[in-house]
Order: C-alpha cells, then structure tokens, then sequence
C-alpha cells in the first residue's frame, strides 16, 4: 500500500448498508465519503435512522471547487458506486477520467429484463468500450453483480465478488435462544414477494412455525393486513411495521428462520443480520446474498418458484437444529462476513489492482 494514500467513495446518500464497512477502512487510512444527499426521500418517509459517520469525512453535494480539492492527490483511489446512475457519482467519475485518477466501482447486478434492460446492457458495454482501460477494479455484489460486468465486457481480472457489511451491537452479538418463529424483514411490495409468502404460510397451516413475524412497512402493509385478518391468521402472523434496528435484531436473533423470496436484491443485508445472529435464511436466487447460504447456513430457491419455496419451508419447518447448529452459523459469519474482515479483502482487492500482489484475491464467503 501507498503512504499517504486517502479512499474516496461516491455515493448517492450515505447508505447504511456500507458505514459499517467505511468505519473499518477508516481505522487503517484516512476515508472521505462524497455524497448528493444524506438522505432520500424514500428512506426518510420509511423511518430509517442516518447512520453515524465516526471518523469519516463527510462531504454532501460539494461545490466545483470542493470536487477539484478532492482530486490534488494523485495517489487516492476514487471508488464509484456506479457511473452514471447517480449525478454526484457521475460528476466524479468524469473528473477522475479526466485526471487520470485511481478507480474502482462498486455495483449491484443490472436487471436486463425487457426493453430497458436491453437498453441498460448497451449502455454497459459502450461505458466498457469508452472507460475499460481507466477502471483498475469493480467490486460487484454477488454473482449476479459479477455476471453483470462480464456481460458488459470487463476482464475478470478486474471484476471481484462484493457484498455489504455490517456490525451487531454487543447486545446483538449475544446467544439468544431460539423461538420456534419465520421472519420476513423489508419493504412490503411486490418486489419482495411478501404477499405470495404469507399465501404459501396460510395454505400450508403455517407448517410447524409457531408463528410469523413480519418486520416493514410499503404499499402492501394495509392489503396484508385484511387478508391476515380475513382467513383468521392473526394469531399466528404479526405486522409489526417497521422498528428500529436494535429491535430488528432481537426479532431475527430469536427466530428460528428468515425468509427473502425478492424478485431482485442486489445484495440482502437483511441476510447478514440473520447469519450474524446465527439464524439461518432461505432466498431467492436473484437474492445477492444468496451466495452465503450453503451448508447448514440456509437454502437457495430459483426466484419465482412458489413450489419450491413451499418444500423448503416444510424442510426448515421440520428440521430440528441444537444450539451448537446456531453457533456455527454465527461464528462462520463473524469470521466471514463483517466489516472488518471485508476491510482486509479490500485491502487485498487493492494490493492486486496495483500491482502488489500476483495472486487474484478471493472472496472471504467464498473459501
């Protein structure tokens, strides 16, 4: 590594989902943080708490004269969450082109599904064409993230697994005993698939779950309600709303399953929570976290197959798991999966990229 080296990411807002990872950097080398907004609306209107910055320098929607400052040092990596999704982000990005600065890309996987997905794809590969040579790494989360800059035309070699990382409270870190309890934490929309999972929970008896905790608000919240309540299910399936993250994470450290059937994730942190809680998890396979639930750790059902979901719910429903079951869940993902053990993978991302390293790094969740 450099001396004298600074990180500086660019993001839309300053995403929970990655202050826990940026706090860890932050320990071993100076990290400023560039963003358009704190906040969006859609988090503020959803109740969503703004993470603490710790030691990180926070900029938010920087004057041009700010953004030339930020590019004075020759030796700092610039790491785009995206190109051009954002316009902070793509402000930054062209000024890094233009300086022939250090970058790297941070990503979710594209959904290529109809028109505009045909359409994102072209983008993708002419931004391959036009920016290749400038892009020293891309950090895409998952292996659909991975697939996707593949597809666009990017060597592999540039291209590394990525998630998003996050840290339990002391409290949360503690064995909690498990309830014989399925839950669901998320947005309530169509996206998330709640709906065809609490039809699959009621037209199954609910299995052998004792009960159904549902964590989250959207535009469903009032229809699932009704239809909760309408097939006499209110006992066994609860609409808790959204709570705050420490309540959040008694809930999932307690329960004995959590379940994520999305249509599309570009990661899951939810499914951190749970692996970190030793609770494991079922997801669909557009579910970027998926990638974490092999052995005793969970299952994997392919996006949209209710059947499927349905065998698998029977399965952990049915499955009789001891406290030393849990633990090894836990005690994998403490060694796996927190920010301080991503730190040093992105170090090694780092290292490889410039040549410090011959050997192509691999993902921590991976080995």
């Amino acid at each position: 590594m450099v001396q004298g080296m600074n990180f500086i990411f660019w993001q839309n807002i300053l995403s929970p989902h990655q202050i826990d990872f940026l706090h860890s950097l932050s320990k071993r080398y100076s990290v400023t943080l560039v963003v358009e907004t704190i906040q969006d609306e859609y988090r503020k209107k959803d109740g969503w708490e703004i993470p603490n910055i710790g030691s990180i320098d926070v900029i938010v929607n920087p004057s041009n004269d700010e953004i030339v400052k930020l590019f004075k040092n020759k030796e700092d990596i610039h790491v785009f969450s995206g190109i051009s999704a954002y316009p902070i982000v793509y402000r930054g990005f062209k000024k890094a082109i233009k300086n022939k600065s250090r970058i790297g890309i941070f990503s979710e996987p594209i959904n290529f599904s109809g028109f505009k997905g045909f359409l994102k794809l072209l983008r993708g590969k002419y931004q391959c064409i036009r920016f290749n040579k400038n892009i020293d790494f891309i950090a895409a989360t998952g292996d659909l993230g991975v697939q996707t800059y593949k597809k666009f035309g990017y060597s592999v070699n540039k291209i590394f697994q990525w998630g998003y990382f996050i840290n339990l409270t002391e409290n949360d870190k503690t064995n909690i005993e498990k309830n014989n309890h399925l839950i669901f934490a998320g947005n309530l929309n169509h996206n998330k698939q709640i709906f065809p999972l609490v039809k699959v929970f009621i037209e199954n008896k609910g299995y052998r779950f004792s009960s159904f905790n549902i964590l989250g608000n959207g535009p469903l919240s009032g229809f699932l309600n009704k239809y909760i309540i309408n097939r006499n299910y209110s006992d066994r399936i609860k609409l808790h709303g959204r709570l705050v993250s420490e309540d959040t994470h008694k809930l999932i450290a307690k329960s004995s399953l959590l379940v994520l059937p999305s249509l599309s994730d570009g990661w899951g942190v939810v499914v951190n929570e749970a692996l970190l809680s030793g609770t494991p998890v079922i997801a669909s396979s557009n579910v970027g976290a998926s990638v974490l639930l092999k052995e005793n750790r969970g299952d994997i059902f392919e996006v949209g197959n209710l059947k499927q979901l349905d065998h698998l719910l029977y399965k952990w429903s049915n499955k009789i798991m001891s406290k030393e079951d849990y633990d090894s869940i836990q005690n994998w993902a403490k060694k796996s999966i927190s920010p301080e053990i991503a730190t040093d993978y992105f170090l090694k991302i780092i290292d490889y990229s410039y040549g410090a390293k011959k050997e192509k790094p691999e993902a921590p969740w991976i080995r």
